[in-house]
């Protein structure tokens, strides 16, 4: 991961933490907003975190909830990508 990329994911998982934060002093229980946090910070990580997000859907033992129907919707309501976003990893990677 270059240096850019890695200021930017700290930098989206940093924004991810303090708003975790925040919701957890609000009164009430905040569950669906911090897991549409999440589903936000993952798809502003782009495809690959989306991945993520979309196995974590599938494990009801690893996530809570909330959590799991958030990302659930990373199946079927996530922008496709442009090819030419992942063009030259396929063209690096298959040849």
């Amino acid at each position: 991961m270059s240096g850019g990329r890695a200021r930017y994911v700290a930098r989206v998982l940093g924004r991810l933490l303090a708003e975790q934060a925040r919701a957890r002093r609000k009164p009430g229980d905040g569950a669906e907003e911090r897991a549409r946090a999440v589903r936000e910070a993952l798809q502003d990580l782009g495809p690959f975190y989306i991945k993520v997000g979309q196995l974590l859907s599938t494990r009801p033992d690893f996530v809570s909830p909330a959590v799991l129907e958030e990302l659930a919707t990373l199946h079927d309501r996530v922008s496709p990508a442009p090819f030419s976003d992942f063009e030259p990893v396929l063209a690096a990677d298959l040849g």
